[in-house]
């Protein structure tokens, strides 16, 4: 008789001892379906940020190409009207 109250203790530990495991298990899967989320979210963040980024980088690169031919155009402009002030001396 008292050996099989131990067997039966053992098994009952065992058991708790079993689902106190996938428990924990249980809770890691949680941690990591949530922080997959997580970083599928900061994914898509980044990838609009990139998105930003390349609009911006093209606007700059328009901007700064416009700005260059309006300073050829200044100098053009400029010659143009020294020769004519010379001209006109």
């Amino acid at each position: 008789r008292h050996w099989r109250c131990l067997k039966a203790r053992r098994r009952q530990t065992e058991g708790e001892r079993r689902r106190s495991q996938w428990g924990w298990i249980d809770q890691v899967q949680e941690i990591c379906a949530s922080t997959c989320g997580e970083l599928d979210a900061l994914l898509e963040h980044l990838a609009r940020l990139d998105e930003r980024r390349l609009e911006v980088v093209r606007k700059t690169t328009t901007l700064h190409e416009q700005c260059e031919q309006m300073v050829q155009d200044q100098e053009r402009l400029s010659k143009s009207a020294e020769f004519l002030a010379e001209r006109l001396e």
